[in-house]
């Protein structure tokens, strides 16, 4: 995901060399997409048991 220092140098070299801020939009706008499929795709692990092997797949 977009964690970390990423977007915010991503953001200062981007101003910095074209003074645009829609690569930085399109840059969170991938990054949001992401991780919304991410979250579509993962599995409920609510009223699992995940210390259990058989629940944790």
């Amino acid at each position: 995901m977009a964690t970390g220092a990423g977007p915010v140098i991503a953001a200062a070299w981007v101003s910095a060399a074209t003074g645009s801020f829609i690569p930085i939009i399109i840059m969170l706008g991938v990054f949001t997409l992401r991780a919304l499929v991410a979250s579509i795709w993962m599995p409920e692990v609510a009223a699992r048991d995940l210390t259990d092997p058989r629940d944790a797949i």
